[in-house]
């Protein structure tokens, strides 16, 4: 092999260990009910868990980008409803968020800012492991919507980060299209100040 094939080889090589370009779409999700900007066309995922003998239904989008080590998306988890009636919210977001660090090694909590998003109860957190320049970094957002649990998750591993504006872009972008809750309000009762018989006209 001459030295110019070597040459085009290795070129070609490093091409296809770069990553793939940022392609942004905005992704509905109808069943889901939400909306979300993402730079790569995602995958669905549809699954059970299991809490406590009760079913727990998850589906979500998720993609990847520069060759799996950023990945984003949104999940979409269902609780059955004896399971949350005596839960409070800011209780089972934090369980949820808790189990998520719980499989990072090391995980160090940098920031927990959000206590409310679009109204609803939610708990945002980033989270690192490891040490740089392979440190790993997770941002998530989880909001409580009647009997969901939305988590909206940015993993970036090995060092690798989502340049600032797409990062902003990605986390700004969240809209969750479900009905907000109403307020009941009862109806106001007619008024029932008596009112004054006309008075005759006099000739």
């Amino acid at each position: 092999m001459n030295s110019r094939s070597a040459g085009v080889i290795a070129c070609l090589l490093l091409l296809s260990s770069c990553a793939a370009p940022e392609e942004w779409r905005t992704v509905t999700d109808k069943t889901g009910e939400y909306k979300v900007d993402l730079p790569a066309d995602p995958q669905d995922i549809a699954r059970t868990a299991d809490a406590d003998g009760l079913e727990i239904s998850v589906i979500g989008k998720l993609c990847e980008i520069d060759n799996g080590y950023i990945s984003c998306g949104v999940t979409v988890s269902t609780f059955p409803d004896e399971f949350l009636k005596d839960v409070d919210a800011s209780v089972l977001l934090h369980a949820v968020s808790d189990q998520l660090d719980a499989s990072l090694d090391k995980v160090e909590v940098t920031e927990n800012p959000e206590t409310e998003f679009d109204g609803f109860p939610a708990r945002m957190c980033v989270a690192t492991a490891g040490e740089a320049p392979k440190q790993d970094r997770i941002t998530y957002r989880a909001v409580k919507v009647g009997n969901r649990v939305y988590m909206q998750i940015l993993a970036e591993t090995s060092g690798r980060r989502l340049p600032p504006k797409s990062r902003e872009r990605f986390l700004n972008s969240f809209e969750i299209t479900a009905a907000k809750p109403t307020v009941e309000t009862k109806s106001k009762a007619p008024d029932q100040t008596p009112t004054e018989p006309a008075k005759a006209e006099t000739p």
